[in-house]
């Protein structure tokens, strides 16, 4: 006999939001954003939110995955129950590659057009 998988709900800035169903194995933090595709550019990787319905009280907490990935910090990856929200808030950052190079591209192409 097996357990089924459990559903972990990953949104946010991940490039593959959705409800995962992960073994109860690998039923963290890291692996719900592994099955989530990772992190994006844009996501604020030191301050993932996981919560948790209890009732009818909502838990909160806030994961460092920058301290778990660089420093080993092992109490940052919570250990995960079925039904659990794991999100990554966008940090509003601008990343020179997607949102300036276009632009730059763009007008140089222009320059040399009409030159």
């Amino acid at each position: 006999k097996s357990y089924g998988p459990r559903q972990i709900y990953v949104m946010g800035a991940v490039n593959s939001p959705g409800i995962k169903n992960m073994n109860i194995d690998s039923l963290n933090v890291f692996a719900a954003l592994s099955a989530g595709g990772g992190i994006t550019n844009r996501g604020r990787k030191k301050h993932v939110q996981v919560l948790r319905t209890v009732g009818d009280t909502m838990y909160y907490k806030e994961v460092n995955m920058d301290e778990y990935v660089k420093k080993h910090d092992m109490r940052q990856n919570l250990a995960l129950q079925d039904g659990d929200i794991v999100y990554v808030p966008d940090s509003n950052k601008i990343v020179f590659s997607e949102d300036i190079m276009p632009y730059i591209s763009g007008f140089a192409l222009y320059k040399s057009l009409t030159n």
